[in-house]
């Protein structure tokens, strides 16, 4: 299998130590290329397959790079951690119940849920807000909602959104000259965040007091654990000497988030193996 491999790819599996990253076009042979080197690496170091973590972007990718090992290194593959992100922060939640006993106890929330969750909440607020107009107050859930998961997705926080409404502000105040219809223009649109903003705020509070949970909020809450709770985080660390992640570009922030807190280390001397 190694002597198939082109000159480039040779390279990247050959390179054990400190970070490597293959930039190459699909079908042209990344995962062997990253199955090759996990094997390289249980061959020439004294790492174990439990010291290595495989990290990927869809459930296929991860079955794909589960069969690759379990061809080139036999039994051993079961032992090395191959998982998409967000499984990865599921086993992670249920193996310290007691740390995230929070969402340990609390129900996914589906989608007809999140719509009526949000629906309610326009009930409460339709009157006031910018966002919703009052003949046809739920025609925008859909696009509301996928404004929300999209910054769950980006990793940002209620505190984020509304540090970047206060700038948004500022710029839309200064944009045009005051009364004038541009500048009205450009208020609304500020006001459009804002209450947006406000109605993630609510969205989320109204989670917490059902006890539910949204699926994207599993890996925002790991990379909180990870601030909060040194000792998890080093804990992985020392477990996971290695880390390879397949499909990267599809990664989206909040799970680059937990790679980058994984591979970041307090007062080491070297650069992460990754």
């Amino acid at each position: 299998a190694y002597r198939l491999l082109n000159t480039a790819q040779n390279i990247a599996v050959d390179t054990v130590d400190g970070p490597v990253m293959v930039v190459a076009g699909p079908g042209t042979g990344k995962t062997q290329v990253l199955a090759m080197r996990v094997a390289n690496i249980l061959k020439n170091t004294q790492a174990k397959p439990s010291n290595i973590l495989c990290l990927t972007f869809s459930t296929s990718g991860a079955v794909s790079m589960r069969d690759r090992l379990r061809a080139i290194i036999g039994s051993d593959a079961y032992g090395v951690t191959v998982s998409t992100v967000h499984g990865f922060c599921d086993t992670i939640i249920v193996r310290n119940a007691t740390t995230f006993s929070d969402v340990a106890s609390k129900k996914a929330i589906s989608d007809l849920e999140k719509y009526k969750l949000l629906q309610s909440i326009i009930d409460r607020i339709s009157g006031s807000s910018a966002l919703i107009n009052p003949k046809n107050p739920y025609d925008r859930i859909p696009d509301i909602l996928g404004r929300i998961s999209d910054c769950k997705r980006e990793g940002k926080t209620i505190v984020d959104l509304l540090r970047v409404a206060d700038e948004y502000d500022a710029v839309m105040q200064g944009k045009s000259k005051k009364g004038t219809k541009q500048q009205e223009k450009n208020l609304l649109q500020a006001r459009k965040f804002r209450d947006f903003t406000d109605l993630f705020r609510s969205f989320q509070e109204s989670l917490q007091a059902a006890d539910l949970y949204d699926y994207n909020d599993m890996i925002l809450t790991v990379t909180a654990a990870f601030s909060e709770e040194e000792w998890l985080l080093q804990s992985l660390q020392e477990r996971y000497q290695y880390i390879l992640v397949d499909e990267a570009q599809d990664l989206n922030g909040a799970q680059w988030k937990v790679i980058e807190q994984l591979t970041t280390y307090a007062n080491l001397p070297h650069e992460p193996n990754f």
